[in-house]
């Protein structure tokens, strides 16, 4: 009997120490941070870039102490219907409206470039695009995928605004709508 308890108590302590173990926070590396910058690297379209950027610095943030939970910034409805297509593309890519107060400054983790991750960091940085956004989405996917394979081909990149996008159409639909 003496011998089944030591034996369990032996287990339950070292099961706890592996468990303990693998919860340990370790200091990413600046390799680690570098790889997570490129991971959340965006692709910007030329689609009317310069008059898209305009605009948006042009929206006024609400002004509070900066703990505000969830605010939308988006240019009026009728300066968005001024664009033409692929400029509302560019605008819908470089500036989602929906902004939420995300409380982890730092999300690197050690290892990440030997990682696969689930989910895409567009949806993790706090940011999301806006039901007007997910609705023209949809409304032009055909044209939308046009014009991020246009993109991609000319930038030579795939930013994550891109991937995210891009990967509401592998399912044969936008997501939230």
């Amino acid at each position: 009997m003496k011998r089944i308890i030591s034996v369990s108590l032996f287990m339950i302590c070292l099961c706890t120490t592996l468990v303990a173990q693998e919860h340990v926070y370790v200091e990413p590396t600046q390799a680690d941070r570098n790889y997570r910058a490129y991971r959340e690297q965006e692709t910007k379209p030329e689609f009317g870039l310069r008059k898209v950027e305009s605009l948006i610095k042009k929206i006024k943030e609400p002004e509070d102490d900066g703990m505000i939970a969830d605010y939308i910034a988006a240019i009026s409805k009728d300066e968005f219907k001024r664009l033409n297509l692929k400029e509302q593309f560019t605008y819908v890519m470089i500036h989602p409206e929906v902004y939420s107060q995300a409380c982890i400054d730092d999300m690197t983790s050690r290892g990440e470039d030997q990682k696969i991750f689930g989910l895409l960091t567009f949806r993790l940085s706090g940011v999301d695009w806006s039901a007007d956004q997910y609705k023209f989405l949809k409304q032009n996917r055909d044209t939308v995928q046009t014009l991020i394979f246009e993109t991609i081909a000319v930038k030579k990149h795939m930013g994550v605004n891109l991937k995210s996008a891009l990967s509401k159409f592998l399912h044969g639909k936008v997501s939230r709508l």
